[in-house]
């Protein structure tokens, strides 16, 4: 499974922050952390590593559907409602 995951994200290309000259770079895509050290992750996550989630799918029982849930369950609030 992680296997196809690497290959996957090697296949792709994303945005990643201004340069110094405030052009957006591109790099290839990849399926390690975000964050080159800890303590640049602690900073960006009020002093908490974020979880490593590339084991969630094999930790939960019906794990792909999850995450599948995780990822498409967010939607914009019904009309009329705060």
């Amino acid at each position: 499974m992680r296997h196809k995951s690497h290959s996957r994200a090697r296949g792709t290309t994303t945005s990643d922050g201004p340069d110094d000259s405030v052009e957006m770079l591109t790099r290839q895509g990849t399926t390690s952390p975000r964050y080159p050290k800890q303590e640049a992750a602690r900073v960006s996550n009020n002093g908490a590593l974020p979880p490593d989630l590339s084991y969630i799918v094999n930790a939960r029982h019906g794990g792909e559907n999850y995450v599948f849930s995780l990822l498409t369950g967010y939607c914009d609030p019904l009309q009329g409602s705060k």
